[in-house]
């Protein structure tokens, strides 16, 4: 799934990097019930605000180093408001049948899902390539492993026969996964000249 974000940063001696911002990342619970040839699918996710910070290493040195050009290493965290409460109430009815076709159970899928409305978060880990493409920007290619600190969607499932409940299940989505992407920075550098006093 598509995300985007808007960061500031600040980079020290071109070596450290620290970037912090506003994304918009939803976290995505996705459902699908077999159904024959047309299978039932339903996605849910959060609302997606997030503040990520993140510090960044450079890997290397020498002259494409200097020029901005190089890989830099990562590891952020991620602060991610709480959502409000989003639920939804899905019910599937069908009937199990004889060979003669005479009926003879009920049978039902019962799914409720909801956002968990508590403040959450992510931890993430990555890889970055950078290379200048004028004084003023960058172009970015990224990796990051994402781990979720605790559970922002959840979905139980009930499967009743004759009104009677005879398995139960869930399902959670808490961030974890992967991400890649292209980032795209716009650099503003200001130099101080240090003089000795005599």
């Amino acid at each position: 799934k598509a995300a985007w974000s808007v960061l500031a940063g600040y980079t020290y001696l071109n070596a450290w990097a620290v970037e912090v911002g506003y994304a918009y990342a939803p976290t995505h619970l996705n459902i699908t019930i077999e159904n024959g040839s047309s299978d039932f699918e339903f996605t849910y996710q959060t609302a997606g605000h997030a503040i990520p910070l993140r510090v960044k290493r450079r890997i290397g040195s020498g002259r494409q180093a200097k020029n901005g050009t190089g890989f830099w290493v990562s590891a952020g965290a991620w602060l991610i408001p709480a959502s409000g409460n989003q639920t939804d109430e899905l019910k599937f009815s069908g009937y199990s049948t004889s060979n003669r076709g005479r009926r003879v159970d009920t049978l039902q899928l019962l799914v409720n899902s909801a956002s968990i409305n508590r403040v959450s978060g992510l931890a993430e880990l990555g890889v970055d390539y950078a290379t200048r493409l004028s004084s003023t920007l960058e172009l970015g290619f990224y990796v990051r492993k994402y781990g979720g600190l605790s559970d922002v969607y959840r979905s139980d499932l009930a499967y009743v026969i004759n009104r009677v409940e005879n398995q139960r299940a869930a399902m959670v989505a808490n961030g974890s996964g992967w991400g890649f992407g292209i980032a795209l920075r716009y650099l503003y550098e200001k130099r101080y000249e240090m003089k000795k006093s005599r």
